[in-house]
């Protein structure tokens, strides 16, 4: 139920619950909360069988003094990540193994990288092979591309700053519409690349406020209070797509819509322009140079107009081409590296791409 006072209701409810406060504490003689923290010499059981209960919990205790929370240390990967920038060796792709231990990879390379850095960085590619864990690429800064052999926990591009992220794990697995990056992926996202040769969970590119996004199908709640920046679903969308959805725009599959999934309380379905076609040609082009996406391939190829239509707000904060504008610029600024997946592929060690490896080798 929603609450129907106004705002200066709830200030004057808690003004009354810290002038309540007071008063409690001034008749126990305290100045304040942190002086009767631990004082368990204060409580009292009410009986003989309440004491013998909770004799223990009254006991008396050591003072342990406040303190920060305390920095996990840094774990195998994140110490060769920070040799990386220490050797400033940018003219070569780093390539490391990654675990679901491992987590918010990019928000630690980013820190650091800003923290070393007195001068232009030069951007460099890093490679990962396995399972990733939460917060995948978070708040990654522009100049770090994140190339993931595999597959990742929540949070991929949370925060994401202007970096590039693509994942991928064969031709196979996006062929099956394999899940290749967890929930709320792309949440709060300002600016930058994500590419998924896969699936999505739920809520992905929720909040994103600038990021461009490919990925061959998500969950429920996809876009939800989107206010900028570009989406495009290659495959399957779950229900409720686009609610709140207030700026940016998204493109999804015709056939992926022949059901009601999108939130019709806050955007639209409209056939694209021609000038969108091309653009989003640019974006496919790039998706399957950095993941070798089989799904994006097969629209290329195509002579006919591309099956997609486009979900924008019902109100528009601004033209197709403004929206457009940020990704367009980026792709004139950054040439994309051709990327042989296919020889990468091979190192996560899986079955099915041992199996495709040999089969290519007796051709």
């Amino acid at each position: 139920m929603r609450f129907a006072g106004k705002p200066e209701m709830v200030e004057s409810y808690f003004r009354a619950v810290a002038g309540e406060v007071r008063e409690l504490l001034a008749a126990m003689g305290a100045s304040s909360i942190d002086t009767i923290v631990g004082a368990v010499d204060r409580l009292q059981p009410r009986n003989r069988q309440a004491g013998r209960a909770l004799a223990e919990i009254l006991e008396p205790v050591a003072a342990v003094p406040q303190t920060a929370c305390l920095r996990e240390p840094d774990g195998a990967l994140q110490l060769a990540l920070n040799r990386t920038i220490q050797e400033r060796d940018a003219n070569r792709s780093q390539r490391f193994r990654i675990s679901n231990a491992d987590r918010a990879i990019g928000a630690h390379l980013s820190g650091e990288v800003l923290r070393r850095r007195s001068e232009i960085f030069t951007p460099v590619d890093y490679d990962f092979m396995g399972t990733a864990g939460q917060s995948f690429g978070a708040f990654l800064i522009p100049g770090i591309n994140l190339r993931l052999l595999g597959e990742a926990n929540d949070y991929v591009g949370k925060g994401l700053s202007g970096g590039n992220i693509a994942i991928t794990a064969g031709e196979e697995a996006s062929l099956r519409g394999d899940v290749l990056a967890g929930n709320t992926v792309l949440y709060g996202a300002t600016s930058g690349e994500l590419y998924i040769a896969g699936r999505a969970g739920e809520r992905f590119a929720v909040r994103n406020s600038g990021a461009l996004a490919v990925v061959e199908g998500v969950g429920q709640h996809a876009c939800e209070y989107m206010t900028a920046g570009v989406t495009v679903i290659l495959g399957p969308a779950g229900i409720n797509f686009g609610a709140g959805m207030t700026g940016g725009l998204a493109y999804l599959l015709r056939d992926s819509i022949a059901g009601q999934v999108h939130n019709d309380q806050s955007v639209r379905i409209v056939p694209l322009e021609f000038k969108e076609e091309l653009w989003l040609r640019r974006v496919l082009r790039k998706h399957e140079r950095l993941t070798g996406s089989p799904r994006a391939a097969q629209l290329l190829r195509s002579e006919q107009t591309l099956p997609f239509s486009r979900v924008e707000p019902l109100s528009l904060p601004c033209s197709i081409a403004e929206t457009w504008v940020a990704i367009l610029k980026r792709f004139g600024r950054h040439k994309t590296p051709i990327v042989d997946v296919s020889r990468l592929v091979p190192l996560l060690n899986l079955p099915q791409y041992r199996k495709e490896r040999a089969l290519r080798t007796n051709r």
